[in-house]
């Protein structure tokens, strides 16, 4: 996957090609207006892939007014009809950003844990392993074309869940160059800096997690202390659990419900609104997952002046001795004359830090054999490791529940 000092094999090309797998969702216009508006790039071949042709249309339609297509090419393929995986021909990067069974599956995820008094989320605990036992009957099949067709390209999973997907992804098949990708360690950092009146981009720092559970720290500039510690805000539903689990008893609608409808509005806008509807539907949503790290990683890859930190998720490849080579972790990242440098760490870990996040670790070991092999009794070896689920005493019956909707879609 990665080369031993970290650094991702992406060849320097004249062009760029990008494909996107799960290209009809609403938010892809804002990558391609990032790409295009704000990046300025040229010589991009963009290619959406999606199921439903409408929708597709509908998406191309919005890119299309949000930003030219002169000096850049804009596609679309659906699955299977047009033969879809040839066009991963020469790609050069591929973002994956599946959502098998949709918003209502996400939904799901975030809401049937709760009856087994467990956290409901769509990355973490039994709802993400729902998820991504779903998501892979979508990424496995993926995985294989894109070592058919375009064995050499940067591959960025963006599907939940990601650490899990990633790990799933290397067992399968290694030679891929797979990395999952999320924004929010660097908003995270950029929001502590500019509470403290300091420039993201000048101080040092430390950064210690997996997808969507890590800390920043020993952030510095000039050897003064800007903050000693900063969460990801989604440890809160690990270190408040209770609180969060009454929260959500208490909620009216999941998340997904919400989102749904805001899909909906903007597809309807996609397909028949003028410039200033189609301008307002695509923003209905901030997607600071393509402003803040997707978008800015394309455009370095391309050659862009970045200055960006970059969050992938990858194998530990011994960087931490802590924990096995195949440990998918997430890591800073910079990129340096088209290429993606892990960034060295400064401090060593804290303990308090490694103890909390080392069950996340060994659950996803166990985990990933119930993704690519589903079946009850690997799926209850799973939750019986995961340190919100193993005192739970309802362990077989979320099993099951998690089987049945996993399957559902």
């Amino acid at each position: 996957m990665f080369a031993g000092d970290g650094s991702v094999r992406v060849a320097v090309v004249l062009f760029m090609k990008v494909v996107v797998l799960g290209g009809s969702a609403h938010s892809t216009p804002a990558l391609w207006s990032y790409l295009v508006s704000e990046a300025r790039l040229q010589g991009l071949n963009v290619v959406l892939i999606g199921r439903d042709r409408g929708r597709l249309n509908a998406v191309i339609r919005a890119c299309e007014i949000l930003a030219s297509t002169r000096n850049n090419s804009l596609t679309s393929a659906t699955i299977p009809y047009d033969r879809a995986w040839r066009v991963l021909n020469n790609a050069d990067v591929v973002l994956i950003q599946f959502r098998n069974g949709g918003y209502l599956a996400r939904a799901c995820d975030e809401t049937f844990p709760v009856q087994y008094g467990v956290v409901g989320d769509e990355g973490l605990g039994p709802g993400g392993l729902c998820a991504a036992i779903r998501n892979w009957k979508a990424i496995g099949p993926a995985l294989e074309c894109i070592a058919e067709f375009a064995p050499d390209a940067l591959v960025l999973m963006m599907s939940s869940p990601v650490s899990l997907l990633v790990r799933a992804a290397g067992y399968r098949l290694p030679q891929l160059n797979v990395a999952g990708i999320c924004e929010l360690p660097w908003t995270t950092l950029t929001d502590t800096c500019r509470s403290a009146g300091t420039d993201p981009q000048q101080v040092r720092f430390d950064y210690f997690g997996v997808n969507h559970l890590g800390w920043l720290y020993g952030i510095t500039q000039n050897g003064h202390s800007v903050a000693s510690v900063v969460p990801l805000k989604y440890l809160r539903l690990h270190e408040h659990r209770n609180t969060v689990l009454d929260e959500q008893r208490q909620a009216v609608r999941p998340r997904a419900v919400e989102l749904e409808e805001i899909s909906r509005k903007a597809f309807q806008a996609y397909a028949e609104g003028d410039e200033d509807q189609v301008r307002q539907a695509s923003q209905m949503r901030s997607t600071p997952w393509y402003r803040h790290a997707v978008g800015p990683l394309i455009a370095s890859l391309a050659g862009s002046d970045i200055r960006t930190v970059f969050f992938l998720s990858v194998c530990n490849d011994s960087f931490d001795s802590a924990y096995r080579t195949d440990d998918i972790l997430e890591y800073p990242y910079i990129a340096n004359h088209r290429r993606l440098q892990r960034v060295p760490r400064i401090n060593r870990v804290p303990v308090e830090m490694r103890h909390t996040l080392s069950p996340f670790i060994e659950y996803e070991r166990v985990a990933v054999r119930a993704v690519l092999s589903p079946d009850n009794d690997l799926v209850e070896e799973s939750l019986r490791v995961h340190p919100w689920v193993n005192d739970c005493g309802k362990v077989e019956e979320l099993a099951q529940a998690i089987l049945n909707y996993a399957h559902a879609a």
